[in-house]
């Protein structure tokens, strides 16, 4: 059965802006890309990183990158439901209590962040992209 890992905001974007973290959000990608993992990400994490991307590159090649994205990762729901869910939860970050609720939706086996505190009230593991690549086998 594959792993189905929940990908934070800032693990993509450690990928796509080469931050500090980058090559083991990097190979977290690789791993999606051919399909040893399946990566969950939400609508919101897209926006978020066009956004930001847009600020870095030209819209085209913006709009490119998140094309390239968008054929090997997945998108996990946010509807109502996660929505209602993040509204009601404890957790003073909106945001991250709708990543939560997403990566719940999809049953991931993992969320990577590099906000573990974040993510103090999940009940699935949370760790670094680098701390979940030290778990599994490459």
């Amino acid at each position: 059965m594959k792993t189905t890992v929940f990908v934070d905001t800032n693990i993509l974007i450690d990928f796509l802006a080469q931050r500090a973290e980058f090559v083991a959000a990097a190979t977290v990608m690789d791993m999606a890309k051919k399909g040893r993992i399946d990566v969950y990400i939400t609508n919101l994490t897209l926006a978020n990183t066009v956004y930001i991307l847009r600020k870095q590159l030209d819209s085209q090649r913006a709009t490119d990158t998140i094309r390239q994205l968008y054929s090997f990762l997945k998108i996990a729901p946010s509807t109502a439901n996660e929505t209602s869910f993040a509204i009601n939860t404890p957790n003073p970050d909106f945001e991250d209590a709708l990543q939560y609720a997403s990566a719940m939706a999809v049953k991931a086996d993992f969320i990577l962040t590099r906000n573990e505190k974040h993510f103090q009230f999940a009940t699935m593991p949370v760790m670094t992209a680098a701390q979940f690549l030290a778990t599994i086998d490459l």
